[in-house]
């Protein structure tokens, strides 16, 4: 009856109704007690037994959700398992998603295989084949889910590695499906994280990849018709940078900073930025520990050929990181004029925590950066001057932003403020902008705080 009852609930929330005169005709029947009175019953149900509860005159109700699609899972873990669990599953994901993963870990208490078969039943097609619809999509979302939390990972047959391969496609390809809201594209993130991700441009430094930002001038900082912006966005102007730079397609990721802290000799488990999931990026990590993350990886391409002589890998400045953010013409978003918590993690998307590159693609920049606005702030090269337009009395920072005037001095004292960009997860979308502006001193590290790293051509940097 739960079962029944759960697929034709109008709402896709609370609990279902159950009529008494048709609850109590169906217990009846399962009794084998001649004793048994339907009225005792019902004082029994409503009174007593605390698996129903009373919702109104001749109508009953499961005490929560939880319970009622624990219920619908048991009777589905029967002889037609995994087969209907998973038609439904993928007919109607947001009804039936607790419990095909209630289903699926139930079964594999009896049978850890049982996960794998569940797999097969939601997730048949490949990501490729022409034939894949939504519910494929959906299916894979789902099986991802529960052979995370049901299946051992640490030991998957041969028989059920193919399963597997194909699960890690699927995934990659959902966190770049616009049919799906950013809450279920950050959960295929964090599942495929756990799954193992095969993406090299996130998963190791030299699978990097990078986005060409041409030489030339763009409009940076903020006009007075843009009423959010404080006067340290000040003013909009042209600036050149004379220069063509690479600038990476995401934040440098935990996968990848593990690499130059386990090269480094460093003890990863002492380090609380390396906590969160590998493909996600590297959170609460000071300028320091950015900028030798840099200096590393410049040594490590050069002895490889990868970087030719006389460029570095570096933290952008405050010009070089709007640029590639906003491109030529002064977007308020990489993407556009307005917010959209579809395009960027922030806290209006709501999902509370940083999510794994490539989860939101709608938000690239005009030069192919990804993710600039959100995830996490990003550190720049740059000193903090109070005010673009107006600096503070006895800075030595132009009215406007102007290339080698000492704001990207690398040598200067670990007390002299660094800019951030970009905003983080749990800002609000104004902090999103391309041209808004943040401090921290360099030894400080908080929630929130990553990098990006660029190519530049010149090896002392500006």
């Amino acid at each position: 009856m739960a079962c029944e009852a759960h697929g034709s609930q109008p709402e896709a929330t609370g609990t279902a109704d159950l009529a008494e005169d048709r609850l109590v005709g169906r217990l009846m029947r399962l009794s084998q007690n001649p004793d048994v009175k339907p009225a005792l019953l019902v004082e029994y149900l409503r009174d007593r037994a605390g698996l129903l509860e009373p919702r109104a005159v001749g109508v009953y109700t499961f005490p929560h959700r939880t319970f009622q699609e624990y219920l619908a899972a048991c009777s589905l873990t029967g002889e037609t398992y995994p087969d209907q669990v998973a038609e439904l599953g993928r007919e109607d994901p947001l009804r039936w998603r607790e419990v095909v993963l209630l289903a699926g870990a139930k079964a594999a208490r009896g049978a850890s295989a049982s996960a794998w078969y569940l797999a097969e039943a939601l997730c048949f097609r490949e990501p490729d084949d022409s034939d894949s619809s939504l519910a494929d999509a959906w299916g894979a979302q789902l099986v991802a889910q529960a052979v995370v939390e049901s299946a051992d990972l640490s030991r998957v047959s041969p028989h059920n590695q193919p399963k597997l391969k194909r699960l890690r496609q699927w995934l990659v390809r959902l966190l770049g499906d616009g049919r799906f809201p950013a809450v279920e594209r950050a959960l295929a993130g964090r599942s495929l994280a756990r799954l193992g991700d095969p993406r090299p441009e996130v998963m190791t430094v030299d699978g990097m990849e990078f986005c060409r930002v041409p030489a030339g001038r763009f409009l940076m900082g903020s006009g007075d018709e843009d009423h959010e912006a404080p006067e340290y966005e000040k003013p909009r102007h042209k600036c050149d940078l004379d220069y063509e730079l690479e600038v990476a397609r995401y934040p440098v990721t935990v996968a990848q900073f593990r690499e130059y802290v386990e090269a480094s000799g460093q003890v990863p488990e002492d380090l609380a930025n390396l906590r969160g999931l590998p493909n996600e990026p590297v959170d609460s990590v000071n300028w320091n520990e950015a900028l030798a993350f840099c200096r590393w990886l410049t040594e490590r391409w050069r002895q490889s050929g990868r970087l030719e002589s006389g460029w570095e890998v570096a933290l952008p400045s405050e010009a070089e990181w709007e640029k590639a953010a906003r491109g030529l013409n002064g977007r308020i978003y990489p993407w556009g004029p307005d917010p959209d918590p579809e395009k960027a993690n922030c806290n209006e998307t709501g999902l509370g925590r940083p999510s794994a590159a490539g989860c939101f693609p709608g938000g690239a920049s005009p030069f192919g950066c990804e993710e600039m606005s959100g995830n996490v702030w990003e550190w720049t090269r740059s000193l903090w001057g109070e005010n673009l337009m107006r600096p503070r009395l006895g800075t030595r920072f132009s009215c406007a932003y102007q290339v080698k005037d000492g704001h990207e001095d690398k040598e200067s004292s670990s007390k002299i403020r660094r800019v951030l960009r970009g905003g983080a997860f749990h800002d609000i979308s104004a902090n999103m902008r391309c041209a808004f502006r943040c401090w921290i001193y360099p030894t400080d590290s908080q929630r929130g705080i990553g990098f990006r790293v660029v190519l530049l051509p010149f090896s002392s940097g500006l």
